[in-house]
């Protein structure tokens, strides 16, 4: 491997490696310099009040090939008054002096910028030098997250437009966790490599023996406003629930964090300060506790204690980026994770051999992975493949200009590929249609139940890089960010989104961008109308009348008073090629009916009976359902997800469910023109949209779908006629409802469906 000769440009020290950042450019760079490169390390210092401690100042000294400092010769900015700082108030002119110089003797092979805010850095080196951000977090918009679970604003913060400009300096953009590339692709054509936290291995064995009498938990961490408030949140938890097992339970805080630590701790934990090696640390502690419930970028603490092998406990959010499946590693919460020490007491052995083992995995699998991506880093022609990228984007859009006039984020938690409940045919049906009509990005802010089959559905789909895990306030995030020439449909899925109550705080707060359309879905199924749900859907609404509101067939009595747009289910916008040629083959008629819900096998029961006893001969049944006892008990049984392919073969459909836990399939009866029918008397007014026909009882089926063949025969043209010809034209009618002085969609869609 060819040695290359690498700028490092820093504003934190790499030595000593006692705060996350501080580790991760000390174990990238270090990582470089073991694959050959000679490393000239730049430092332009912001902390210590521009004093550089002698021990820092040696280990920096020691261990790069050149070191050097760039001192600042403008005065520090901290603060800005402004919404956001501008992307260069951090630069200072004396690391260009010191660059320049530099400059003078040496030829570089790549430059690696840490922070975008030194992103100015690249612009001082012409084209044959690589030119690389390792970006450490998101920037843009952060200001929002401090502010919401701070309440003041730390470090660093720009707007999408300035981070872009950062990104776009670059030939390759460093992501310290994968759902953080996924943003940076999304805002520049810079390509994009994942590289997490390279965690050296210990040069100290601890063999601490673990009493599971009493067992020694433990959090080390700096004074890092975001670590104060994880952990201080977690005590008062865990201190509330397991404060009087003190013969049980100790808790151990370790480093700067201690300083910062509210007094109300002092008795109740063991806080031992700063150490001179973390080895003293988790030579005290037996299990580890990473207790994030929020928090920015990769948790290098949580990478620093699985090095150490030490069996740890933490938050889905501690652990994010890091491939764990053990459910020890998932809490949702503090409050989860919190509740989870119990297991600690019921059966401390065994869950301390499970945690040891599941440690050991993840450590290793995810070391194997940062160590072939930084390879990639160092041996990949990243200018060549940019101009690539770059190149291939405007051909894309060449190519796709009619398709990309739309960018649409849709938001939701269904497992919409798996197409098995009524909620998730919904989205479904919005993703495949996004799909035709342009660029689409589907976020979500729960992990996949299954992730190996979960993605490889997606993949087969073409949807695999489009699916996102994002945690909410970086999913408002994207709201915020301009669409150009561009129309971005942000489509929010009521029934897994905002129902929640945390969520329903963070939309309310959105601040969409130009050209952006906020719509909130709904299907029927998302609201128990005799719940106290309804009450906060309507509230919520009330409130929010500047956005789209979109319902589809949504109970009247949630949008009385309220200023939004029903969809009725005979408004649809999937387009028919044709009328079919007869309207049915009296020879052999096809029933179909549904049964997702086991309360109604009862029913069904009594449905199939009819049709074996009573129906003539060249009557059949076909049955939509997911439930095992149906499939082995009948031959023509078909999954939700295959409800598209076989409505066009029914001739009619009798309803015995709830028509609200059923609203795709009645939708696609609509779609096909096949009449339904209900014998439910509760059920009339919830399929009086579709004008549903109402049955005596299921002996009946034959007189009302002759009745239903005489009156079709005489009202054919009219039965046939569709509101919407297609889903752009549907799209376009919306948009233009959300702005009631556009005229020109309106005029054109009146135009096209005349």
């Amino acid at each position: 491997m060819k040695s290359k000769n690498i700028l490092v440009l820093s504003p934190t020290p790499s030595h000593p490696q006692d705060a996350g950042n501080r580790k991760r450019i000390f174990a990238l760079t270090k990582y470089l310099q073991e694959l050959g490169a000679t490393v000239y390390f730049v430092y332009c210092p912001r902390e210590w009040d521009r004093e550089i401690p002698k021990a820092a100042y040696d280990g920096m000294r020691q261990c790069w090939d050149y070191f050097f400092i760039a001192y600042p010769v403008q005065p520090s900015v901290h603060r800005t008054d402004d919404e956001y700082f501008e992307l260069d108030a951090w630069w200072d002119v004396g690391i260009e002096f010191t660059i320049n110089w530099i400059k003078l003797a040496t030829e570089f092979d790549l430059v690696l910028c840490n922070y975008i805010f030194y992103s100015k850095v690249l612009e001082l080196f012409d084209e044959r030098v690589t030119k690389v951000i390792d970006t450490h977090d998101i920037m843009s918009n952060r200001n929002y997250l401090l502010d919401k679970k701070l309440g003041y604003r730390d470090f660093f913060y720009v707007s999408p437009e300035s981070e872009k400009k950062a990104l776009d300096r670059a030939h390759l953009v460093l992501s310290i966790k994968e759902d953080e590339s996924s943003w940076f692709e999304y805002l520049s054509p810079t390509p994009v490599l994942t590289i997490g936290h390279l965690e050296p291995s210990p040069t100290v064995a601890i063999n601490r023996e673990i009493d599971h009498s009493h067992i020694k938990l433990g959090f080390i961490g700096s004074a890092n406003p975001i670590n104060v408030k994880n952990l201080e949140s977690f005590l008062d938890k865990y201190l509330a629930l397991y404060g009087n097992y003190n013969d049980r339970f100790t808790f151990v805080v370790a480093g700067k964090i201690c300083q910062a630590l509210s007094s109300r701790f002092n008795d109740r934990i063991e806080i031992i300060g700063m150490v001179d090696d973390v080895a003293e640390f988790y030579q005290q502690i037996d299990l580890a506790i990473l207790p994030f419930e929020f928090s920015t970028g990769l948790k290098i603490k949580t990478v620093e204690a699985l090095s150490w092998s030490k069996p740890c406990m933490g938050t889905i959010n501690a652990f994010e980026g890091l491939g764990s499946k053990s459910n020890y590693h998932s809490y949702k919460t503090i409050n989860e994770l919190a509740l989870g020490i119990q297991d600690l007491i019921d059966d401390p052995s065994q869950v301390i051999i499970q945690l040891q083992q599941d440690t050991e995995l993840v450590f290793s699998s995810y070391t194997s992975g940062v160590k072939e991506s930084i390879e990639k880093l160092y041996q990949g022609n990243w200018k060549s493949i940019k101009e690539l990228q770059t190149d291939r984007t405007i051909t894309s859009i060449t190519e796709l200009a009619s398709k990309s006039k739309y960018n649409f984020n849709i938001v939701t938690n269904a497992d919409f590929w798996l197409v098995d409940t009524n909620e998730a045919a919904w989205i479904n049906l919005w993703v495949d249609n996004a799909q035709n009509l342009g660029n689409v990005n589907i976020y979500r802010t729960r992990n996949f139940n299954n992730i190996s089959s979960d993605k490889l559905e997606l993949y087969k789909r073409g949807l695999v890089d489009s699916v996102h895990y994002r945690e909410l306030y970086q999913i408002v995030d994207l709201f915020k960010v301009p669409s150009d020439d561009a129309m971005t449909i942000d489509l929010l899925d009521y029934g897994s989104i905002v129902l929640d109550r945390y969520c329903l705080q963070e939309i309310k707060s959105i601040k969409s961008a130009k050209n952006h359309f906020i719509w909130y879905f709904f299907n029927r199924s998302s609201v128990n109308s005799e719940s106290d749900e309804q009450n906060s859907v309507r509230k919520f609404l009330q409130q929010d009348c500047s956005r789209q509101i979109n319902f589809w067939d949504f109970p009247s009595i949630l949008t009385k008073d309220i200023n939004s747009s029903n969809i009725p289910l005979t408004a649809h916008p999937i387009n028919l090629s044709s009328a079919p040629s007869s309207v049915s083959n009296l020879d052999r008629v096809v029933v179909g009916t549904s049964c997702f819900n086991e309360a109604n096998i009862a029913e069904l029961n009594k449905l199939i009976k009819c049709y074996q006893d009573f129906l003539p001969q060249h009557f059949e049944l076909i049955i939509f359902s997911n439930l095992e006892e149906v499939n082995q008990k009948h031959d023509r049984v078909y999954p939700l997800n295959k409800v598209t392919d076989v409505i066009e073969k029914i001739d009619l459909f009798i309803c015995i469910e709830e028509p609200v836990k059923i609203s795709y399939t009645l939708f696609c009866c609509v779609c096909t023109h096949t009449p339904v029918y209900y014998k439910k008397r509760e059920f009339s007014d919830s399929l009086a949209a579709i004008n549903a026909l109402q049955i005596a009882n299921f002996t009946s089926i034959t007189e009302a779908y002759k009745s239903f063949l005489e009156k079709t025969m005489f009202e054919r043209n009219n039965f046939y006629t569709l509101k919407h010809g297609s889903w752009e034209l549907f799209v376009e009618y919306w948009i233009a409802q959300s702005q009631p002085n556009s005229t020109d969609l309106t005029k054109t869609y009146s135009t096209t469906n005349r």
